[in-house]
C-alpha cells in the first residue's frame, strides 16, 4: 500500500507537495530508525552525525529521544534542544554530545513544537580520519509515513550476494506506542519467495536484524523485502542498509521503503501551513488529516439569514401570526425571544355542566357553587401510582400515615430506590396490611432508615437479641460467646461454684504451662483459714486428684504439696479417707511409693508421720516383696535410729516386725551391724525393772 501526507478541512482535501528522492520531510515528528555509536564488523567503528533544520519563522524546541534497540521504550532518555529561526542544529557526534554516551544502539525520535527538518549521516570512521570515513544518509521519516495493521511497503536493492562482497541489515521502529506484529518477506529480483518471517514490537521499540535472520547463508542479489503490520494497533517504519563487506572498505548505502505523497484532485500549488477554526467553528489544525466541525453554540441569531429558517407551527408554514382568541392574551418579548399566552377564564363558555361527581379515589365534588375534589383516604391505590414515580423528594416528613394508604397499596414496583427513608414514615404508620407481600427489599429501605423504634419487641424476653438460628431470625438469649484472656470475674454464687465445664470427652478442665520457669499449669488458691478448706479440690468416683509427671527422665513430681506456715499442723500433701478400708494418700512407683523430707534442723521432725485412731489400727504401714519399711539415718555422728517406734500404751511395741512366711529362716525382725566392737545388729534399751530391752518370742514351739 503507498503512503501519502494528507490535509483535510471537512471533507478531505489533499495538498500535494513535491519529494525529491531521499530529501527531507518537514514535520513535528519524525524518526531516524537506526543509528549506533559502536564497533561493527571487521574493526569498523561507526558513529552518527544529525543536523536539525528550522525552515519556520519560530524558534523549534526540539525534544530528542533515544530509543534504546530491542526493547519497549515507553519512558526513553530524552533531552530537549532550541533550533532558532532559520538555523540547522549540527550535532556531531550525536550519541556523546547529547546523551553523554560511548556505545549505543538504537533510533532516535524528534518531537518538536514546530515543524523541522532532520538528516542523520551513520559512517564508519577509519584510521585514515574523517576525510576518507565511508556513510550513508538517512532522511527523519515523518510519523506520518508509518504503516498501519494491514498496510505494506517494499524496499527495492536488496543485496546480500554469495561471495560475501557485501551485507545487508533492515531495520524496523514502532512510532505509536503500541504493540505490532511485522511480517518481513524477501523475494529474488524476479519476484520469487525466497524467506518470510515475522517480528513483535512493544511500544517505541526499534529493531535491526542481518539478512540471515530469515535463514542461514540466506543470499540475494538486487532483490526486494515486503514489509507489512499484520496485527496490533502499532505502527511500523522500516529502512534497510547495503554494506561493503571488506577488510578495508565498509561502504554503506541506504535502501529506502516505498512510500508516495498524494496529490490532491484541486492541483494545487499553494502552500498552506495550518487550517485553524473561525467563529462558529471547531477544530483545525497545523499537520495531517484536520477537520472543522460546527461549535456548540455556534450558530446564533446573526449566522441565520431572514427567511432561511423553516418555521411550523400545527402544519402551518412561514410567518405564523397569533390570533388571541376570547379570553386569551398574547405578549411578545422579543429581547428575550419568548411569547407569553394568558387564557384567563370568564365563565362565558358555552358547556353545559351541571354536577361535578368524584370519580375512584377522589372525594367531593357538588351539583351547584364552588365545588372541590380532593384525594380520599386510601384513594391512592397501587393502580393510580405509575411505576418509580414517588420519589423521596415527593413525600413531607411524615406523610405517609395508615390512612393514607390502601391495603397492599405499597409495592416494589411504586418506591424508587432510597425513597422511603425513616422521616418519610410516621411512627406506626406501616403495618402488616399496608404492605404487599415482599414489598419492601433491601433496595427500598435507605442506609440508617430501620431504627430502635422501628423494630416490634413482640415475642422478646428481657435481654434477648435477634439472632440467626440457622432458618430464621428470632429473639434468643444474648449468649456472649468465648473468653478474651486474661480474664477475671468474681461471683457470690450460693452453689458455691463460680466456674463449671463439663466436658463428656478428655479434660474438662486442662491447664498447660509451655515456659521453663517454676510455674503451675493449674493453681488453686483459698483466702478460708478454715480447716476443711482448699485451693484445688478434686472430686472423682475412683480418683480425686490425679498427678502425672511426663518426664522420662530428672525427678519429676505427680503430685507436689506445700505449707507455707512456719508453725502449727500444717500439711503439705493431705489425705483423707471416710471408707473403713480406704486409704487417705495412696502411692504407686516402680522405685519410691512415697517420698517425705523434713528440711527442719533441729527439734522434732518427721520425714513421714503416721497416725492412726483405731485401737487396732497403723500409723505407717509399707508392703514391698521386698522391704516393708526402709529407714535410713545419713547423720555421720550422734544417736540416729534409722526407724524408731514409739508407743505409748503398756502393751505396746515401739516396732513390732512379723514374717507371715513358715519356712526356715523367716524372720520377724533382723537387724545387721558392720560396726566394731560395742555395735550391735539389734539394740534395745528398758528403762523399768523387769523390762526388756529386746524381747524375743516364739509361738512355734521352738
Amino acid at each position: 500500500m503507498r503512503r501519502g501526507v494528507r490535509s483535510s478541512v471537512l471533507l478531505v482535501v489533499v495538498v500535494g507537495v513535491a519529494l525529491a528522492a531521499g530529501a527531507g520531510i518537514p514535520g513535528t515528528d519524525l524518526y531516524v530508525p537506526s543509528l549506533a555509536r559502536v564497533h561493527g564488523a571487521h574493526g569498523s567503528q561507526w558513529y552518527a552525525t544529525v543536523w536539525i533544520h528550522n525552515p519556520g519563522t519560530s524558534e523549534a524546541r526540539v525534544h530528542v529521544s533515544y530509543l534504546v534497540r530491542n526493547q519497549a521504550n515507553p519512558s526513553p532518555v530524552t533531552q530537549t534542544v532550541v533550533v532558532e529561526p532559520g538555523e540547522t542544529l549540527k550535532l556531531a557526534d550525536v550519541f556523546q554530545d547529547l546523551f553523554g554516551l560511548d556505545s549505543a544502539t538504537g533510533a532516535l525520535r524528534f518531537v518538536s513544537d514546530h515543524k523541522v527538518v532532520v538528516s542523520a549521516r551513520s559512517y564508519n570512521l577509519t584510521a585514515a580520519g574523517v576525510a576518507d570515513s565511508q556513510g550513508q544518509f538517512l532522511a527523519g521519516m515523518p510519523v506520518d509515513l508509518a504503516l498501519a495493521a494491514g498496510e505494506k511497503t517494499s524496499i527495492p536493492g536488496i543485496t546480500q550476494p554469495a561471495d560475501g562482497a557485501f551485507r545487508c541489515n533492515y531495520a524496523l521502529v514502532e512510532t505509536s506506542g503500541a504493540n505490532a506484529t511485522v511480517q518481513v518477506t524477501l523475494y529474488d529480483r524476479d519476484g520469487i519467495q525466497l524467506a518470510q518471517k515475522s517480528y513483535t514490537l512493544g511500544p517505541w521499540q526499534p529493531m535491526q536484524v542481518n539478512l540471515a535472520d530469515l535463514g542461514s547463508g540466506m543470499t540475494v542479489d538486487g532483490g526486494r523485502l515486503d514489509v507489512e503490520v499484520i496485527s496490533g494497533s502499532g505502527k511500523v517504519l522500516t529502512f534497510a542498509s547495503m554494506v561493503g563487506n571488506g577488510t578495508v572498505s565498509q561502504d554503506p548505502s541506504t535502501l529506502e521503503m516505498e512510500y508516495e505523497l498524494e496529490q490532491g484532485s484541486g492541483g494545487g500549488t499553494g502552500d498552506i501551513t495550518a487550517v485553524n477554526a473561525g467563529e462558529g467553528l471547531a477544530g483545525g489544525g497545523t499537520s495531517g488529516d484536520v477537520t472543522l466541525s460546527i461549535a456548540d453554540g455556534g450558530v446564533t441569531s446573526a449566522k441565520i439569514a431572514n427567511n432561511t429558517v423553516v418555521r411550523s407551527l400545527k402544519g402551518v408554514q412561514g410567518n405564523v401570526d397569533l390570533v388571541a382568541g376570547s379570553g386569551v392574551t398574547i405578549t411578545p418579548d422579543a429581547g428575550n425571544h419568548r411569547i407569553t399566552i394568558d387564557a384567563s377564564g370568564g365563565g362565558s363558555g358555552n358547556g353545559d355542566i351541571t354536577a361535578v361527581n368524584a370519580g375512584s379515589g377522589l372525594t367531593g365534588g357538588g351539583t351547584s357553587g364552588d365545588v372541590t375534589l380532593s384525594i380520599a383516604d386510601g384513594g391512592v391505590t397501587s393502580a393510580k401510582i405509575a411505576d418509580g414515580t414517588v420519589q423521596s423528594a415527593d413525600l413531607a416528613n411524615g406523610a405517609v400515615n395508615e390512612s393514607k394508604l390502601a391495603t397492599d397499596a405499597v409495592t416494589t414496583d411504586k418506591l424508587k430506590n432510597w425513597a422511603v427513608t425513616g422521616a418519610k414514615i410516621a411512627n406506626g404508620a406501616v403495618n402488616a396490611d399496608r404492605l404487599a407481600n415482599n414489598a419492601v427489599g433491601t433496595n427500598e429501605i435507605q442506609n440508617g432508615a430501620v431504627t430502635a423504634i422501628k423494630i416490634s419487641g413482640s415475642g422478646a424476653s428481657s435481654g434477648q437479641v435477634l439472632k440467626f438460628n440457622g432458618s430464621s431470625v428470632s429473639w434468643a438469649t444474648d449468649e456472649q460467646g468465648g473468653l478474651t484472656l486474661p480474664w477475671a470475674g468474681s461471683t457470690s454464687s450460693s452453689s458455691r461454684i463460680g466456674f463449671l465445664v463439663t466436658d463428656s470427652g478428655s479434660h474438662a478442665i486442662l491447664g498447660h504451662y509451655t515456659g521453663s520457669g517454676d510455674y503451675d499449669g493449674v493453681t488453686g488458691q483459698t483466702d478460708s483459714s478454715s480447716n476443711g478448706s482448699a485451693g484445688v479440690t478434686g472430686m472423682g468416683v475412683v480418683l480425686g486428684v490425679y498427678g502425672l509427671a511426663s518426664s522420662s527422665s530428672g525427678s519429676g513430681i505427680g503430685v507436689y504439696g506445700k505449707a507455707n506456715a512456719s508453725s502449727g499442723n500444717t500439711y503439705g500433701v493431705y489425705g483423707k479417707s471416710m471408707s473403713s478400708s480406704g486409704i487417705g494418700v495412696l502411692a504407686e512407683s516402680p522405685y519410691v511409693g512415697v517420698w517425705a523430707s523434713a528440711s527442719k534442723t533441729s527439734g522434732a521432725s518427721y520425714g513421714v508421720y503416721g497416725e492412726s485412731n483405731s485401737s487396732s489400727g497403723i500409723g505407717v504401714r509399707g508392703q514391698s516383696p521386698y522391704t516393708g519399711v526402709s529407714g535410713a539415718a545419713s547423720a555421720t555422728s550422734g544417736i540416729t535410729y534409722g526407724v524408731f517406734g514409739w508407743a505409748k500404751s503398756a502393751d505396746g511395741m515401739g516396732v513390732y516386725g512379723t514374717n507371715q512366711s513358715t519356712g526356715w529362716g523367716a524372720d520377724g525382725v533382723r537387724g545387721e551391724t558392720l560396726g566394731g566392737g560395742g555395735s550391735g545388729g539389734v539394740h534395745g534399751m528398758a528403762h523399768t525393772s523387769g523390762a526388756a530391752g529386746v524381747l524375743a518370742e516364739n509361738n512355734g514351739g521352738g
